[in-house]
């Protein structure tokens, strides 16, 4: 049912009830008294009875109610009157006014539907939202304490005796400046002990409970007879010159805890709180005791949370980082496929990901030497290496001038041509090679007799061969690339060494 039915229903529905209920007025008026003042000017006569006709359209019935006795008789005596046009008028006012509520109950249906629906998506929303904070708190407290009962297991609660917490050793002094004395001056006088006592004296800011404690305080210290000595600071007074040096010292000196770096500075007030320390925190790895948990914590976390591997010595957090260490840098990284091994996790991603997709797209494909390669990877590849592609001067030879692609590849050039001298040795033969891989080849092929793996295929015709460069080689027979090409006559040639052999057939160079 659409929308326009539905408010077309409703309000059938309250016209309806409207009927019900009047009839129900008029059924009910027989027996109560009702009293009718006239608004208008006409002329009322009242009668003894009066006949009421209910015509339904509907049903077409009519129904005659007749009323017995009336304790107020009123009869209303309408004037004859030519009332067609107001009839019609108040039929079309009628007409007019049923349809535009009808249309404004439409309006609010729609906007109350509306407004519910968005009501409902922002409910559902914050809820939403609401829910997934929810979840990251529970998520970090669950944590949290998963890492508190781990912490548990690492220490344990042992209490001290007397003998162990050696006062002379617990504490040490350390001298201040005038600025921090006046700092725990001020301390001094918002401390609770001071401001809740009932006599204060407030030159050496010291307080008292009863008042003989302080009248005594007062003649010991600040009267006539206590002496001549007088400090400067507290005006304390004292008959002996080294008391009062020492006290002058007491106020530049301040008293630290060992076990849990509290700090005060006056002294009866540091041993008193040296032996609230009855309990300790040891180590269970290494038997270390400490005052306070935060004090063990840092001691763990710095000490004997790091695992180390034992191929490397380095040294992780977690135990998931040195499992994921130990398999990217020290396990064997092997190809299945090509059986072959490969120095580090990078290197067997590397080879995957160039020898063993096939992903032939639009997006490996090369339009300007029109080869179709597996990959992208590939694709990436033969952009960086192919000589058509180049798009950089390279790094050249500073004696020869030969460019190269890579600062490593014209330093092994450099070393092996003109220095005549490389780290590459082989100590059977006493030769020296351009770079590592062409030392191995040497041991493997000469001194091990091991015959060449022809495992580089061809993509074109399946063939196999043993180095990348007698491949690639071989493939621009089918691509039909030459990318030498001769400076003097610009002839091009697919392999180096037919440019190399025209140079000095046709143009006598060496």
């Amino acid at each position: 049912m659409c929308w326009e039915c539905r408010a077309v229903l409703r309000n059938s529905e309250k016209f309806l009830l409207k009927a019900i209920k009047s009839h129900e007025f008029l059924n009910g008026y027989s027996t109560r008294t009702v009293q009718v003042e006239s608004l208008s000017n006409l002329s009322t006569v009242f009668i003894n009875c009066y006949e009421i006709k209910e015509v339904r359209e509907d049903s077409e019935t009519e129904t005659n109610l007749k009323s017995n006795e009336l304790s107020s008789q009123v009869e209303i005596e309408l004037k004859e009157e030519n009332s067609t046009n107001d009839e019609k008028f108040d039929d079309d006012y009628e007409d007019v006014k049923e349809d535009f509520e009808i249309e404004r109950d439409i309006k609010n249906e729609i906007e109350i539907s509306t407004n519910n629906e968005d009501f409902k998506v922002d409910i559902k929303d914050e809820t939403k939202v609401e829910t997934e904070e929810e979840t990251k708190e529970n998520t970090k407290d669950k944590t949290r304490e998963e890492k508190m009962q781990s912490m548990k297991t690492k220490f344990k609660i042992i209490n001290l005796t007397d003998e162990d917490v050696d006062l002379s050793k617990a504490y040490k002094i350390v001298a201040i400046d005038d600025k921090e004395r006046l700092y725990w001056m001020e301390r001094d006088k918002t401390a609770r002990n001071y401001r809740t006592m009932a006599y204060k004296c407030e030159l050496c800011i010291t307080g008292y409970a009863k008042k003989k404690y302080y009248d005594m305080h007062l003649a010991k210290f600040h009267s006539k007879s206590s002496g001549k000595f007088e400090c400067e600071i507290c005006m304390r007074k004292y008959k002996d010159k080294t008391k009062l040096t020492d006290d002058i010292r007491k106020h530049f000196i301040k008293y630290v805890c060992l076990l849990c770096d509290y700090e005060d500075r006056r002294s009866w007030k540091l041993k008193w709180h040296i032996k609230t320390h009855k309990r300790a925190v040891m180590c269970l790895t290494c038997g270390l005791k400490f005052g306070t948990h935060h004090n063990f914590y840092e001691h763990y976390r710095r000490l004997h949370s790091k695992v180390i591997c034992d191929y490397c010595g380095k040294k992780w957090n977690k135990k998931q980082r040195l499992i994921k260490h130990i398999k990217l840098r020290h396990s064997q990284h092997r190809c299945e496929i090509c059986n072959r091994n490969y120095m580090s996790f990078d290197a067997l991603t590397n080879h995957n990901k160039i020898h063993h997709v096939l992903s032939r797209t639009e997006e490996s494909y090369c339009v300007e030497c029109n080869i179709q390669f597996d990959n992208i990877t590939k694709y990436t590849v033969h952009l960086k290496t192919s000589v058509k592609h180049k798009t950089y001067p390279g790094v050249p030879c500073p004696v020869c001038n030969k460019v190269y692609q890579k600062k490593c590849y014209m330093t092994n050039h450099y070393r092996h041509v003109h220095l005549k001298k490389t780290p590459h040795y082989c100590d059977k033969c006493s030769r020296y090679f351009l770079n590592s891989y062409r030392l191995r080849l040497h041991k493997e092929r000469t001194h091990d007799k091991i015959p060449p793996a022809k495992d580089k295929m061809c993509s074109h015709c399946g063939r196999g061969f043993a180095t990348n460069r007698i491949l690639n080689n071989h493939i621009r027979t089918h691509t039909g690339e030459r990318p030498f090409e001769c400076d003097i006559c610009s002839a091009k040639f697919a392999q180096k060494t037919a440019l190399t052999v025209h140079r000095r057939s046709i143009h006598k160079l060496k």
